[in-house]
């Protein structure tokens, strides 16, 4: 190995050390007790403001790292979650929530704290 490439190879592997080293995972468990109404879970994200959504077989659930917040079909109320089985999650560019369920797909509407049904 030519002198160049060695020292190339001590500088990487001091780097990567240092850089892991400097990582910090921190791993918190969420059960039923601390709110979350199933734990048949479907899927999860985090959003783009940090709060963790959780979408169950008994609704879709958003924690901020201390409470959960229950959203849940409410029949007769067109601004509900369509259907308490949620099958996934995402967010588009505009930081909108996107919610399939068993019965079709919701966009979440942050300002009115409300539903409203795209398919």
């Amino acid at each position: 190995m030519e002198k160049a490439q060695h020292y190339f190879l001590i500088l990487f592997i001091i780097l990567s050390t240092l850089s892991s080293a400097q990582e910090t995972i921190q791993t918190e468990f969420i059960t039923l007790s601390d709110g979350l109404s199933s734990a048949g879970i479907r899927a999860i994200m985090q959003d783009s403001y940090g709060l963790m959504w959780v979408g169950t077989l008994a609704g879709l659930h958003q924690y901020d790292g201390y409470k959960f917040i229950r959203y849940k079909n409410i029949p007769g109320k067109s601004t509900s979650l369509l259907n308490d089985n949620v099958w996934g999650l995402a967010e588009d560019k505009n930081k909108n929530i996107w919610v399939s369920t068993e019965d079709g797909i919701a966009k979440y509407n942050r300002t009115k704290n409300e539903f409203k049904i795209m398919i």
